[in-house]
């Protein structure tokens, strides 16, 4: 479904800004990181969230 797809914001462990894709699952949100081949639930990253779409709204954006 298109509302279990999100644009996530973070930054990596050296600080850089990047952009990947959250997925929302029975298993919980995996991220989709085009860093890696692997895919991983968002507590299992290196990244520091800053912002997430909403799952019902795609033009609203939350802190993290």
């Amino acid at each position: 479904s298109p509302r279990a797809l999100r644009i996530a914001v973070a930054r990596t462990g050296s600080g850089e800004g990047h952009a990947v894709l959250v997925v929302k699952t029975s298993k919980g949100d995996l991220v989709l990181d085009n860093r890696t081949s692997a895919i991983r639930n968002w507590k299992n990253t290196d990244l520091r969230w800053v912002k997430i779409q909403s799952g019902d709204n795609p033009r609203i954006w939350y802190n993290i």
